[in-house]
């Protein structure tokens, strides 16, 4: 079964739902919002497939500053839901590197949660400028410390300071 969106703004498959192969429609970021409001997660994880479908057929905006704002409150709203393992919003954002690392770091000041937290540690991982690996930590230090994060979210913060201050040291 495969979730399907609340708007009738519906995408049209041109293949079977397993393979996430959806035609492209125009889509603007407003439109892709309210495509991935429409989408509420299931136990099932049937939510998945049909972000599968919005990001396919929304490749061409991924790069618009309010489409990465639209998927960090995403990500902020239902911080434990399971997205998959990179899933479908971080392999549509992470084509737009490196326009979504302003948004990335607005979102770990307001509520960090897991898959923030993650981007910003696979962004670590590789070579980058000194000055965005030290705002980058700093966003992380902030985060291990934040009201709104939850425990497990504090350690995996800490645990990527350590990890990305371990190797320059």
């Amino acid at each position: 079964m495969r979730a399907v969106f609340k708007t009738n703004l519906l995408l049209s498959p041109i293949g079977d739902a397993s393979t996430h192969q959806y035609s492209k429609i125009n889509m603007n970021p407003d439109q892709f919002l309210e495509h991935l409001d429409s989408i509420t997660p299931t136990e099932d994880g049937t939510h998945i497939d049909a972000l599968y479908e919005l990001t396919d057929a929304a490749e061409d905006i991924a790069g618009e500053p309010a489409t990465a704002a639209a998927i960090f409150a995403y990500f902020e709203r239902y911080g434990d839901t399971d997205f998959g393992s990179q899933g479908p919003l971080v392999h549509f954002i992470e084509k737009a590197y490196p326009h979504y690392i302003e948004e990335l770091l607005s979102s770990l000041s307001r509520r960090p949660v897991a898959y923030s937290l993650w981007m910003a540690n696979r962004i670590l991982n590789a070579q980058i400028e000194e000055s965005l690996r030290t705002r980058l930590l700093q966003a992380l230090t902030c985060a291990s410390k934040h009201p709104l994060a939850t425990e497990e979210e504090k350690e995996q913060a800490l645990e990527f300071i350590q990890m990305h201050t371990q190797t320059t040291s």
